[in-house]
């Protein structure tokens, strides 16, 4: 898929966040110098194009009343698209990724309670075959924010990442 220049200025716009008001379409649209209509229609078909995975929201659980923490399993070949089904089943996993070496599958869960966190781990350990689950309490929080520069010429893109504890304070 080939983006144009407002793409590239659609997709800049919403790596700085969307506008918490009522209608952040019609914001967007005004900075922009479009109808909320085009910033929709271009958002579906670069949805559908696979340019954008996903919108949403990036929370602070602990702000929230979850307490999250990362997780490592080594499960065996064929009970790891199982396992990878369960753990993705759960509302509050927002990561979950494969690993080549020994422990191969990590993922991140968040929850309100110790009940919570103890049930969906024991559904976890029963689909990957009763093995054990090892555990990694956040030490220190990070939040990583990264910027792709649509709107320089290809292969001048320029990533930011700016990270800190203090975007969690």
């Amino acid at each position: 898929m080939e983006l144009d220049a407002k793409d590239r200025t659609l997709i800049n716009r919403l790596q700085e966040g969307l506008p918490f008001v009522e209608q952040p379409w019609q914001e967007i649209a005004n900075e922009l110098g479009m109808m909320p209509e085009e910033v929709l229609l271009r958002l579906g078909r670069l949805k559908q194009e696979g340019m954008i995975r996903r919108l949403g929201g990036v929370f602070n659980p602990s702000r929230l009343g979850y307490s999250g923490r990362l997780y490592a399993l080594e499960v065996k070949e064929e009970l790891f698209y199982a396992t990878a089904e369960v753990v993705n089943s759960n509302k509050g996993v927002t990561h979950n990724y494969r690993r080549r070496c020994r422990l191969n599958m990590w993922f991140t869960l968040s929850t309100r309670t110790e009940e919570e966190r103890i049930g969906i781990l024991s559904s976890i350990q029963e689909a990957a075959g009763g093995i054990h689950i090892y555990e990694f309490p956040a030490e220190k929080l990070f939040k990583l924010k990264v910027f792709m520069n649509m709107e320089k010429e290809r292969g001048t893109e320029r990533n930011d990442r700016r990270y800190g504890p203090e975007d969690y304070s």
